[in-house]
């Protein structure tokens, strides 16, 4: 083998090293084309302008790439007529070439499939009321949506430590360590079984209230191993004594109440008394019953406890 054999390989080997990152990187499509013009078409590159980096390149440069691997079985044509390093005697060379893009195509379209479901998932999980956190080896927290950071951030229950989950109360953590192994033992596939837990507070409010339960995933036994963060618990974590009063613009547009009746309805699903709402709205207590029963109606609660547990269901989403 020459030489220019040898480099030529070299460069190919280099070229599928490129398209092959580039496939978790969208970024560098725009370099693995200019290398490819580079070894197939020398010349070709005076007679298109360099690709400039940025989301509207890399669509260009998808746009032409699937155009080149297109147009690759049909004959070249152009001014373009330099001798290229892949020219002569490289005809396996170019179809490697050519599987390896589609190949790579393939993969960068999944990825940014599945970074794009990614990132909607995570605004409806960060939207969730309840703080949740997804743990791997070691209680360390893989991930977790808004609201556990927020209650992580607090330390008032619950903190983390070189990135594990543990709880402020020694006594407690121990337990919640206990907790999360006992779950991390059982047979993944028993989803229906949970495990509970209070953690006490700094502050002297109601505990938090932790249900654990066992991360089922669709990998194979076989091939978990490999899979250093693969989440083996996650943890349900609520604040009783952050019981948020839904939107009264949800109310109005889910039961159809006017604005008296959301701000009573929202009072009542905040922790309030029908007493209370009265003195704090101004109006007398009898007004503020009869409200309540036309919000009952609204909503078909023949008791106002019933009426709380509804209210309760429409704030599990911030």
């Amino acid at each position: 083998m020459t030489s220019d054999s040898t480099s030529t390989r070299a460069a190919i080997d280099e070229l599928i090293r490129m398209i092959y990152s580039t496939s978790l990187d969208p970024s560098k499509w725009t370099l693995v084309l200019e290398q490819l013009d580079e070894l197939s078409e020398p010349t070709k590159r005076c007679d298109q302008p360099s690709l400039a980096n940025g989301a509207d390149a890399q669509n260009r440069a998808l746009m032409r790439m699937r155009s080149t691997l297109g147009s690759r079985r049909r004959a070249r044509a152009g001014r373009c007529r330099a001798k290229s390093v892949l020219a002569e005697g490289s005809p396996d060379f170019r179809q490697m070439l050519d599987e390896h893009l589609r190949l790579a195509m393939k993969i960068s379209e999944k990825m940014s499939t599945i970074n794009q479901q990614q990132h909607l998932l995570q605004q409806a999980f960060d939207r969730l009321s309840d703080a949740i956190f997804f743990l791997g080896q070691n209680r360390h927290v893989l991930i977790a949506n808004r609201a556990a950071y927020a209650m992580i951030e607090e330390d008032d229950g619950l903190s983390m430590i070189n990135g594990a989950l543990t709880a402020v109360h020694r006594p407690t953590a121990d337990k919640l360590s206990e907790l999360i192994a006992q779950v991390e033992r059982r047979h993944p596939h028993k989803v229906s079984q949970f495990d509970a837990l209070a953690i006490p507070k700094r502050s002297g409010g109601r505990p938090f209230h932790v249900l654990a339960l066992a991360a089922v995933t669709t990998m194979e036994d076989h091939f978990a191993p490999f899979l250093a963060g693969k989440p083996s618990v996650f943890l349900v974590v609520s604040d009783p004594d952050r019981q948020a009063a839904p939107p009264e613009e949800r109310l109005t547009a889910i039961f159809g109440l006017t604005p008296a009746e959301a701000k009573l309805a929202a009072a009542l699903a905040g922790g309030q008394s029908v007493v209370d709402y009265a003195k704090d709205a101004g109006i007398t207590e009898n007004t503020s019953r009869w409200t309540l029963k036309q919000v009952q109606a609204k909503t078909e609660c023949r008791r106002q406890a019933d009426l709380v547990r509804l209210l309760a269901a429409t704030t599990s989403v911030c």
